[in-house]
């Protein structure tokens, strides 16, 4: 039998001896900062100015409407002419601090320039009357049409604004981007919160130890499932680069929404659209062709288009940045939500933000994100019907004459009709006769259809329909627009025949009377009805009117609002 060979153990090599376990050292940062958008460098400058260290995580073919930003500064903003938000603060420091970044990264990206804003209309020019009390630090002069140079379209008349510019936000953005990779403080990969571990105060991310992570991700926030509760309102724009056959002065020239810069390379940006239904940041055919249609309307001078860019502008409902500590795990930051404005605000904003997280500072109230996160005060919910009701039920009376100009379901005609009791009148219109219907019954079942005249027609023709006794007696006009609840939501409201039946309504009021008008925002064509019931109010003379826009108390994007407009005493209009 033979005997098996010795086991001898086998010989160990460099091969197959296991490693040596080793524990690898986190590098200690103050600040994680996720984002290099304008956003998110310019917070890191300015952290790393006040002696924090950081570290930038980016993707550079990740959306962001930095890099396609027109980079506009225009301390006048919006169809309603009014001093951009915080202007007396905001501007002097983002001009300082642009002047002070060019010195020190020894790059030009930033132009100071004169503003040319032509008024389109006599009722734009009025209302501009209005507002140059508040805008007076931003005037240079006032524009007669007659003044205009050639290569203008003409317009009724105009106005020179001082402290605008605008940002080159691509050359700024390379050149610092640049400067933090030289630096080793700027790594080009892919973040997502899960990946982020707690480990005692700290945070740790691959090799990464910080204290706090800052997230400046523009648009792409909604998908952070840390502040995705956030009501984001992201809206899509569209820009043009061209060439002009002629080459017009260095100013910024504004028309409407059209808005001309030049480039020091020749061309010229011009834009923009507005879309808050489709996010994407793809060129539409129709963005082009209303751009190209505003242009013209601006200048004369014939145009090439080289470039058709679009983007995403990070916006939220009221048009202030979301600022703040995430509330259940404050070493969470945000800094996002600066729309079509963040690069006159982000300096300023990043100072602050700065102060907050090193000196303990507080944050203003308007930007921190616990204005999203306080319970609402009021004892009942916030609804626009009943906030209506709550200011007519200030003005009307026994035995008044009252109208309801979107009759709909019949709530509010039975509840005016409660008001002025059996000596009072209503007069209740729809264009729909199942409206009608809804409401004679609901009237009938509460023995109140005999104070009120039910009528089947357009409410734009209101001053031609209602009968003599409510002509100027008016005390009342409540408009619910929209469409009629639980039926053809084809059937809406318009905003040409709303406006009709607005001044239709002013003419039939009595001084001390009072009209409120519910807007809704989310129906298609919902948003331009109420931007325009709102110039419409704002353009009111002061003298005859007071004009309200009550608004939910949390700014909530989905909410209605109501506005309310009362007859001075004194008006004869």
């Amino acid at each position: 039998m033979a005997h098996p060979e010795p086991w001898t153990p086998p010989q160990l090599t460099n091969k197959n001896i296991p490693p040596k376990r080793t524990c690898l050292k986190s590098m200690k940062i103050d600040n994680l900062i996720i984002g290099g958008g304008l956003a998110g460098a310019l917070l890191a400058w300015t952290l790393q100015k006040k002696g924090e260290s950081i570290t930038i995580i980016d993707l550079p073919n990740i959306s962001s409407s930095s890099r396609v930003a027109a980079g506009l500064i225009n301390p006048i903003t919006g169809r309603r002419l009014t001093s951009t938000w915080k202007a007396s603060i905001i501007l002097p420091f983002a001009d300082q601090f642009y002047k002070t970044l060019e010195d020190e990264l020894k790059q030009r990206f930033y132009y100071p320039r004169k503003i040319i804003r032509l008024l389109e209309t006599a009722e734009e020019e009025t209302l501009w009357q209005r507002r140059k009390a508040e805008n007076e630090t931003h005037i240079s002069c006032n524009l007669d049409s007659k003044s205009f140079p050639d290569f203008l379209e003409p317009a009724y008349s105009g106005v020179e604004l001082k402290n605008g510019g605008n940002l080159d936000t691509k050359t700024l953005l390379d050149t610092l981007r640049e400067r933090f990779k030289a630096e080793k403080k700027w790594r080009e990969t892919e973040i997502k919160p899960e990946e982020l571990k707690k480990d005692g105060d700290s945070i740790l991310w691959r090799d990464l130890k910080t204290t706090r992570v800052i997230f400046c991700e523009g648009h792409q926030a909604h998908n952070n499932s840390l502040f995705s509760w956030l009501p984001f309102k992201p809206a899509k724009g569209e820009l043009l680069h061209i060439h002009l056959k002629s080459k017009i002065p260095n100013h910024i020239f504004i028309r409407g929404r059209c808005f001309l810069l030049s480039h020091p390379q020749g061309i010229y940006t011009s834009g923009a659209t507005y879309d808050w239904n489709t996010i994407d940041d793809v060129p539409t055919p129709a963005g082009r062709k209303e751009l190209e249609t505003n242009l013209k309307k601006l200048i004369s001078n014939p145009f090439t288009v080289e470039k058709h860019l679009a983007g995403i502008r990070p916006a939220t409902p009221d048009a202030k940045p979301f600022i703040g500590r995430h509330p259940q795990h404050p070493e969470y930051i945000l800094f996002n939500g600066f729309g079509s404005k963040g690069v006159q605000q982000i300096p300023y904003f990043a100072q602050h933000l700065s102060n907050h997280l090193i000196e303990n500072a507080p944050l203003d109230a308007e930007i921190d994100l616990k204005r999203f996160i306080q319970p609402v005060t009021p004892r009942i919910p916030f609804k626009a019907t009943r906030i209506a009701q709550t200011e007519v039920a200030q003005k009307i009376k026994q035995g008044d004459y009252v109208i309801d100009a979107t009759a709909g379901n019949g709530y509010d005609t039975l509840w005016l009709a409660e008001q002025v009791g059996a000596t009072g009148q209503v007069f209740a219109i729809d264009i729909q006769n199942s409206a009608l219907d809804s409401t004679r019954i609901r009237l009938k079942n509460t023995n109140n259809l005999e104070q009120v005249q039910l009528c089947l027609g357009d409410h734009s023709q209101l001053d031609q329909l209602v009968p003599s006794q409510w002509q100027k007696n008016s005390s009342v006009v409540m408009f619910n627009l929209g469409y009629l609840p639980c039926s053809d939501k084809s059937i809406i409201t318009k905003p040409e025949t709303t406006l009709k039946a607005l001044k239709a309504a002013w003419k039939l009021l009595k001084p001390a009377g009072i009209i409120t008008v519910v807007l809704y925002t989310q129906h298609p064509g919902g948003q331009d009805e109420a931007e325009k019931v709102l110039q419409w109010a704002e353009n009111l003379d002061p003298e005859q009117a007071t004009f309200r826009h009550i608004q939910h108390p949390l700014n909530l994007t989905k909410s209605p609002s109501v506005v309310s407009i009362i007859k001075k005493m004194h008006s004869f209009s």
